[in-house]
């Protein structure tokens, strides 16, 4: 929780940083219109997202920075690029009051702003000044504004579900490297130390045998063959009590049977690649 903390705050800061622009910026306006609080709440909406992203990782993970990196960068793209577009999107539908107000106020009470254009203004003038002033008096439709939030939070999303697909193979993919690692790895590691446990070089070169087979086995693995790997793991505690209680017989026996139990091993990884 405590890594988190600094996404966290940068999180909250930018809220309270657009928070304080906006109720101030709009403090004066009478009226906002719907695309204003659309645009809102999709950009605390991708907050909110930068939020949940580290929830979006398996903990635990040896991976998990290779993995957070992309959806880190995906909610805080998304982010900036919801507040630019909205935040003009806002900006422009203020405008558009403001300009409304101005119609409505100006010129003679008896009219407005654009019937006075076209009235005192001759031919293309007035209908030129007339038009600009509509054009900005319209703000941002409500259909213009959440379909374009919508087709940001569709890519995002699609994004985030490619990349966690991904994630999720690769992470199964390295939990099995690891665990064919292990056969490997803890095989010839437990072998090394058993071959260290007698004085007779005739029962040490035997244990060193079965370690060279075991550590020239193939990493790669199969379901086939891991019944094999974990018997072979297993047995490896009856050879270490025979070496240590120096019998001879239960040491080569325990060699031979589990110098054929590799072979095996070996030989169905070999069929099954």
């Amino acid at each position: 929780m405590k890594r988190h903390l600094p996404w966290l705050a940068i999180a909250l800061v930018l809220a309270a940083m657009f928070n304080v622009c906006f109720f101030l910026i709009t403090a004066g306006t009478r009226h906002l219109p719907p695309s204003v609080w659309i645009g809102y709440a999709f950009i605390h909406l991708a907050l909110l997202l930068m939020l949940l992203t580290p929830l979006m990782v398996k903990r635990g993970n040896q991976a998990e920075a290779d993995y957070r990196r992309p959806l880190y960068a995906g909610t805080t793209l998304y982010f900036f690029i919801t507040l630019v577009i909205n935040a003009l999107f806002i900006t422009d539908s203020l405008n558009s009051e403001l300009v409304q107000m101005y119609i409505n106020a100006e010129a003679n009470p008896q009219e407005g702003l654009w019937e006075w254009l076209i009235g005192h203004l001759s031919g293309q003038e007035g209908v030129v000044a007339a038009w600009i002033l509509q054009a900005l008096g319209t703000p941002v439709s409500v259909a213009a504004a959440v379909i374009t939030n919508t087709l940001l939070l569709g890519l995002l999303a699609l994004y985030l579900i490619v990349n966690l697909a991904a994630n999720t193979d690769t992470a199964a993919q390295q939990e099995r490297h690891e665990q064919e690692l292990a056969y490997v790895k803890e095989g010839a590691s437990r072998l090394k130390y058993i071959a260290g446990l007698t004085q007779d070089r005739n029962l040490q070169r035997k244990v060193s045998q079965l370690n060279d087979l075991v550590s020239s086995s193939p990493l790669r693995s199969c379901p086939e063959a891991s019944p094999l790997e974990r018997k072979l793991l297993n047995s490896l505690s009856d050879l270490e009590d025979a070496c240590q209680a120096n019998d001879e017989q239960a040491v080569l026996r325990l060699c031979d049977d589990l110098t054929d139990l590799v072979r095996r091993r070996n030989r169905i990884v070999s069929e099954k690649a």
